[in-house]
């Protein structure tokens, strides 16, 4: 009965070579379903850097547009408490860092802006109201600030240029534009470009991203190695 039992082909179990290649086959599969699912999670990661770099930049743009072409000189009142006071104008150009690739931590740019608010009754009190803006590079990140106050950020910037067109006026009051910085000049065209790049450990990690902008304002220029007012 026993030799029956043992030598019965209906009760023939697994070999030892037959289970080593059932665990080798498993495990290639299980490491196929890893490495996709690790590529998965890059790729997913790489979309949401994009979203979240695109809607910053969105935004910071936006900030920039609106502040750095309101630039102005500094404007002053001789007498608020007159119906027409003449304004006093002291020159203010915008300032911009020659490398701004150089710095870690400081600010790449800085630039005045004056409003006045005219109030003429019951009677005449006119008055200005200062504001300096500051573009800040913190290692990879933007920060334009105001009073201290952090207005607009974009982060994972690896390269920043910065080019200003001078605005000359002719004697005949016609606009002519001059390459380079100029304190003197009516109005500045600066270029900003950026360079945006995953960090480390990314799957997508050298993908560059450059988005290049153009603004107009109404004031001079210069560079300046510690740009503040």
């Amino acid at each position: 009965m026993r030799s029956q039992l043992y030598t019965d082909k209906g009760n023939k179990g697994f070999t030892i070579v037959e289970l080593v290649i059932t665990i080798l086959v498993f495990s290639g599969f299980v490491t196929v379903l890893m490495y996709l699912y690790s590529r998965s999670n890059d790729s997913f990661k790489i979309t949401l850097w994009k979203q979240q770099r695109t809607a910053e930049s969105e935004i910071f743009w936006s900030f920039m547009r609106k502040h750095l072409e309101e630039a102005t000189n500094e404007l002053n009142l001789a007498d608020p408490f007159v119906e027409n006071p003449d304004v006093n104008v002291k020159i203010k150009p915008i300032k911009f860092h020659p490398t701004p690739n150089s710095v870690y931590n400081g600010n790449i740019m800085a630039w005045n802006c004056s409003k006045i608010d005219f109030k003429f009754s019951p009677k005449p009190s006119h008055s200005v109201v200062h504001k300096n803006y500051f573009l800040k590079k913190n290692s990879r990140v933007l920060d334009l600030q105001s009073s201290s106050k952090s207005l607009a950020k974009i982060q994972d910037v690896t390269e920043v240029d910065i080019k200003a067109t001078s605005v000359m006026k002719t004697h005949d009051f016609d606009e002519t534009f001059v390459t380079g910085p100029n304190p003197d000049a009516v109005g500045t065209v600066v270029e900003i470009s950026i360079t945006m790049q995953p960090p480390k450990g990314y799957m997508g990690e050298n993908l560059k991203i450059v988005q290049s902008h153009k603004f107009r304002a109404n004031v001079g220029s210069e560079t300046n190695s510690s740009p503040s007012y």
